[in-house]
């Protein structure tokens, strides 16, 4: 595995079936608990990659959840992604919101979207990357545009590893919270922070 970094400080989620079923989209209580692969979304075929140091990521969050939630949720996309679902957003007169739902399959079930996270990586950590899938709910079915495949990444272990507990408070830097569709700076308790 050429692309593994031995220093990631999550390597040893790659160890742990679980990470990357969850990776892949799989419901992973009914998995172990039912024998059953049930599952939506997720990642096509997740690969083991490193996530770039001083890079700066994206999420798109509920404001109605925890500042835990919002940085320590493993669903994170690059610059470029973020760009391309900007872009196709602004060309065909979509919401930022809208677009987000439409290129990570985001259905009105699972989030609100109405916030967007971005932060700077500064310590090693690999992700699980590749094309998002088809993810369908009791209401809905949402497939991501087909003619750009565009790379999510899956990071485990943020919020628990067994190395390191909350260990989104020690990669990110220079995070900040924005509403999609003004991009204005939210404040108050979810407020940017220089470390969090």
């Amino acid at each position: 595995m050429a692309n593994v970094n031995v220093n990631a400080l999550n390597a040893i989620c790659f160890n742990q079936d679980h990470w990357k079923l969850v990776a892949k989209g799989y419901d992973v209580r009914a998995w172990y608990d039912e024998g059953l692969g049930k599952g939506t979304g997720g990642i096509q075929s997740p690969v083991r990659m490193p996530v770039h140091i001083d890079h700066k990521y994206y999420r798109f969050a509920s404001g109605d959840t925890p500042r835990s939630a919002q940085l320590g949720g493993g669903w994170w996309i690059s610059h470029n992604t973020y760009s391309t679902i900007n872009e196709y957003a602004k060309q065909n007169a979509l919401s930022l919101q809208y677009s987000a739902r439409l290129w990570l399959a985001l259905p009105y079930d699972w989030t609100r979207v109405d916030r967007v996270i971005s932060a700077y990586l500064m310590e090693p950590i690999d992700a699980y990357e590749g094309a998002g899938k088809q993810v369908t709910t009791a209401t809905d079915n949402w497939t991501p545009p087909q003619h750009i495949k565009l790379t999510q990444m899956y990071i485990p272990g943020l919020i628990k590893n067994s190395k390191e507990d909350n260990l989104y408070k020690r990669i990110w830097n220079k995070v900040e919270t924005t509403y999609p569709h003004s991009g204005k700076k939210v404040k108050g308790k979810n407020a940017s922070k220089k470390n969090s």
